[in-house]
């Protein structure tokens, strides 16, 4: 409808692809050239069917390029809060944009009658940045890693399960914990789990308790569903790095994930050779697993029945979005 702030964007052609109706759109409305480097979201509708990218300004200054705009204007995603109307589509997208926090949060936003969003200037398409982002969209994951929520969840097949309620330490470790499934491109299905376990494990959990109660169990998954690579994964983890041991480095959203994946990884993993230590060590996780299992068993199932209640009866965060 005419009269609402809108991302900047358009209706896909015939024969044309998401990403080069982003060139176009962004050519023909703002008179920019742009690389388009991430799928952020997609909205499903009745009527149509919304997607968000992450693009790179190649050249050109934004600017009212036609007569489908009346204004143009650089806001941040919380400064977008500030003007109305906005097209319902794009509400949903900048209030799962607001809970990632990054100094990236430059966003166009023009008064036209489309739905089609971009983040201005974002990091390469090897950076930690992107990489983690499409991590987290493709986990369906928060985009703030799940820091501002209240309870830690736990999968089990499609479900996603109140585990405990969530505090500092544990995301602490879950922000170490994700750039570790980067690293080695593993997802967060139960196998994927199981192998990021074994690394993790095999390279240790540092001073990060909670580590040490979780993966053990998650190693299980590995073990029942890949055995033989479970082995290979905690054996790597032996001659690895990982941030459990390590602050993170400065600015290390901005670094490629390469070059992360180089300071934890030895050089030549195919040579690595087994030892009957690694055996007896992940013999022991496995043990350790079993424990923690019987311990924090009755503590998933006490949060998972009455946790929805408790949610209830909490009064809300001071953070929304």
């Amino acid at each position: 409808a005419g009269g609402y702030w809108a991302s900047i964007g358009g209706r896909i052609e015939n024969d044309e692809s998401p990403e080069a109706c982003v060139i176009r759109e962004c050519q023909e409305e703002l008179g920019i050239e742009v690389k388009p480097l991430l799928k952020l979201s997609e909205l499903d509708e009745v009527e149509a069917y919304h997607y968000w990218f992450e693009v790179q300004i190649i050249s050109g200054e934004p600017r009212l390029a036609n007569d489908e705009h009346t204004e143009l204007k650089w806001l941040t995603l919380f400064e977008i809060e500030n003007i109305s109307p906005v097209v319902t589509a794009d509400v949903e997208i900048i209030r799962a944009l607001q809970r990632f926090p990054t100094d990236r949060e430059a966003y166009t936003v023009g008064k036209n009658d489309y739905t089609k969003s971009f983040l201005e200037q974002a990091e390469s398409e090897g950076s930690v940045f992107s990489a983690r982002q499409r991590y987290f969209i493709s986990n369906d994951i928060p985009l703030d890693g799940g820091a501002n929520d209240r309870w830690a969840r736990y999968k089990i097949g499609p479900f996603n399960l109140i585990g405990f309620p969530n505090f500092k330490h544990r995301m602490e470790a879950i922000l170490r914990h994700d750039l570790h499934h980067i690293v080695l491109k593993l997802d967060t299905t139960s196998k994927g789990e199981g192998l990021i376990a074994a690394w993790e494990l095999g390279s240790g959990c540092g001073r990060y308790w909670i580590s040490w109660c979780m993966e053990p169990q998650a190693l299980w998954w590995g073990i029942l569903m890949e055995p033989r690579k479970t082995f290979e994964y905690f054996k790597l983890g032996r001659y690895s790095q990982n941030f459990f041991h390590q602050d993170l480095p400065k600015n290390y959203l901005d670094q490629s994930v390469d070059s992360l994946r180089r300071s934890l990884l030895p050089d030549k993993t195919e040579e690595l050779s087994n030892r009957w230590s690694d055996g007896f060590l992940l013999t022991g996780s496995a043990l350790l697993g079993v424990f923690m299992i019987m311990v924090f068993t009755p503590i998933f199932l006490f949060f998972t029945v009455f946790g929805g209640f408790f949610e209830l009866i909490q009064k809300p965060t001071k953070n929304k979005v």
